[in-house]
């Protein structure tokens, strides 16, 4: 079923990706480089974060009118970047997971590139905190939404869920220090996924970092076109003791909150870590045979660092000579990090490194095997194919025991991991053994599977990349075909061609670069650039009723010591005086203290009965209680009794009265310490 589930998302994006290659050619098509696109938007990010932290005011009563300042006053400039910091933000997501869901479904996520998956998934976890924070600092309805509700998920765990929940219990918490301490969240953050950026990449030679420019500046433009079209605004600012109820919320960074209002703390801790695990160990799910690393003969090699340079996976490096040849360097395989794709021995033309399971000599045997007088045969030309098995399958169109198609038995199919691995010299083997022509079939443009194997393959035979294929073969007599795994018919339709030209003897030149450049492309890929910015116009600001609007809230909570377990003791001067001097204190007290027993009914209905533990190692620290209910507007009856010394029958504190719980607002109930009472805000 799993396989089964790969399988179909995997046919889904190689549709999608030929229908954008039809639309924007390969060069455009932005599933070739949507991670680039996502960096790119996180650079937008940043840039226009920092313009915004120029104006932001770390104050409790400037905070929110500096926000609102930007978009009303500046919005010209400030109310832009405001909204690029937004919108970019919510693509960044998009992109995101788009880019997650295409390296999933495209099987580029297992073996060797664990990491980036590994990491990719720590991006995500950092992105998304990093955001609702960012709300937070706007201090607006939504951002007291996000506040509540991040305190009520961590009011799950045991014994200090409470305490993080009295964080917001009233006004008075929100000071400079809480905003100064929110905007260093804010901004660390980030350093952290930067950090998992530079591992992401880490074991990528050259990674594609920026999309091409062309779509750099279709995104620009486009963003600053939708923020003015809607800019970013605020809620209304922040009170704590107002209820939220109906908030408009950015379902890109918020998308959890509603699931946290709704269902038990244990639910939604659970989802988050299975989730988390789950897309961890995702590269381990499904088991495959590891092919064998490839493998340095060192009496061949000369150091060329050729292999080193194709290599797109850094599983290369040169290290000094050990066996004593006159050449200062040779090359060695990092295992681990091998993809055994193959595309080191193209790069090599000494034939110095091979695969350990594929060896090009045994290649080279076969080429010179098909192309004797006694396989030729029937008229037709012997066309030699060395195609790559991510691209254009041909799986039941060959007759393995001869290797050539069943319906072409002229045309000899030899398959490679990555149209890399084919060496110049392979090419020009088979046509000096007798052979009529020969193609390559390698991944679409932009899409190896393996990442450059195409690239490098298609800039040899354009003489750009060593080694050469030589100046003096018949270039009419060599076709290149870059195809995805969809376009199988478009291969055979390509050898028939390529045969009929043999037989005619056609002179013209192929061109063996796919077509790549396209201005006409551009038009389209703005239009599709649109795409994102209609979920991000509904969902970025979508309202969600937490609550109705003829709701009240009502919280109970209360920080309280107990009595000390042991009555503390007055010294006598002649115990003082033998105590050293930061020691003298006229009481003797062991820090110990009782539990509180507390118990609060509300309208006859028991909401809380517990005895609870004093906090700290020394069990010397305050208990405390946090309970919430949402009510409807009107009188309440609460009684609520605790005994500092936690026994139910010696009770020392006492409330018993009727609340008036109001349309829209927040009651608390808390223990004032300074006046031993409970005190109703």
């Amino acid at each position: 079923m799993y396989r089964w589930f790969l399988r179909t998302g995997h046919k889904a994006f190689l549709v999608l990706e030929d229908g954008l290659n039809k639309l924007l050619t390969p060069r455009y098509n932005p599933l070739h480089f949507m991670g680039a696109i996502a960096m790119f938007l996180l650079w937008v990010v940043l840039i226009s974060g920092f313009y915004i932290f120029l104006f932001y005011r770390i104050d409790a009563q400037d905070a929110y009118p500096s926000v609102e300042a930007l978009t009303h006053e500046q919005w010209w400039l400030g109310g832009i970047m405001r909204s690029l910091h937004r919108y970019a933000s919510d693509g960044l997501v998009i992109a995101t997971i788009i880019h997650t869901l295409h390296v999933y479904f495209t099987d580029r996520y297992r073996r060797f590139r664990w990491i980036a998956w590994v990491t990719g998934v720590m991006i995500f976890i950092s992105i998304i905190p990093t955001g609702i924070v960012g709300y937070w600092m706007v201090w607006d309805m939504k951002g007291q939404m996000a506040a509540l509700l991040t305190t009520d998920f961590f009011g799950f765990i045991p014994s200090a869920g409470e305490a993080i929940q009295r964080s917001f219990l009233n006004n008075t918490v929100i000071t400079d220090n809480f905003f100064l301490a929110v905007l260093l969240i804010h901004v660390l953050l980030p350093v952290y996924l930067l950090a998992f950026l530079w591992l992401h990449v880490t074991r990528i030679s050259r990674p594609v970092i920026n999309p091409p420019k062309q779509i750099m500046y279709l995104i620009v433009i486009v963003l600053v076109v939708f923020s003015l079209i809607k800019p970013a605004t605020s809620a209304p600012q922040g009170d704590l003791t107002t209820l939220f109820t109906s908030v408009p919320i950015d379902w890109f960074f918020l998308f959890y909150f509603p699931f946290i209002q709704n269902v038990p703390g244990w639910l939604s801790w659970g989802l988050m870590i299975g989730a988390t695990a789950l897309f961890t160990v995702i590269p381990w799910l499904v088991k495959s045979d590891k092919p064998a690393p490839a493998k340095v003969f060192l009496p061949k090699c000369t150091g060329c660092t050729q292999c080193y340079q194709d290599c797109p996976y850094e599983a290369i490096h040169m290290q000094k000579r050990t066996d004593g040849q006159h050449f200062d360097f040779e090359a060695h395989v990092i295992e681990s990090r091998c993809a055994s794709c193959g595309i080191c021995v193209g790069a090599c033309d000494f034939k110095a490194i091979d695969l350990q399971d594929r060896l090009s000599g045994e290649i080279r045997r076969k080429i010179v095997t098909q192309c004797s007088p006694e396989m030729r045969g029937g008229g037709e030309p012997t066309i030699i194919g060395f195609v790559c098995e991510n691209s254009a399958p041909l799986d039941g169109l060959v007759d393995l025991q001869h290797d050539c198609l069943k319906e072409m038995p002229n045309v000899v199919i030899l398959s490679f991991p990555c149209a890399g691995m084919i060496q110049s010299s392979m090419i020009e083997l088979a046509l000096k053994s007798g052979a009529d022509g020969v193609f390559i079939c390698g991944c679409q443009v932009g899409d190896c599977h393996y990442r450059e194997g195409h690239k490098w393959m298609e800039g040899r035979l354009m003489h750009e990349r060593m080694p050469y294929l030589k100046s003096n073969v018949d270039r009419t007599k060599v076709r290149a075909f870059w195809l995805s795994m969809l376009q199988t018919d478009k291969l055979l339709e390509g050898i028939k061609t390529f045969q009929e030209d043999l037989k005619t003897q056609k002179e013209e030149i192929p061109l063996f670069r796919t077509e790549r450049f396209r201005k006409s492309a551009i038009i389209p890929a703005a239009l599709l650039m649109l795409i994102p910015l209609i979920p991000i116009y509904f969902m970025a600001d979508a309202t969600y009723r937490f609550y109705p609007e003829d709701r009240a809230g009502f919280i109970f909570s209360i920080k309280h010591l107990g009595d000390r377990l042991v009555p503390c003791v007055q010294r006598t001067p002649e115990e003082l005086a033998k105590l050293p001097y930061y020691q003298r204190k006229p009481m003797d007290c062991q820090p110990e203290r009782h539990p509180v027993y507390v118990e609060m009914s509300l309208d006859g209905e028991k909401k809380v009965e517990r005895i609870a533990q004093p906090s700290g190692f020394k069990k010397d620290g305050p208990v405390t209680i946090y309970n919430k209910h949402i009510l409807a507007a009107g009188p309440h009856k609460v009684v609520i009794r605790m005994s500092n010394t936690g026994n139910p029958e010696a009770i020392d504190h006492v409330f018993d009265g009727t609340i008036e719980l109001k349309e829209g607002k927040v009651t608390v109930i808390d223990f004032d310490e300074k006046k031993r009472d409970f005190v109703v805000d």
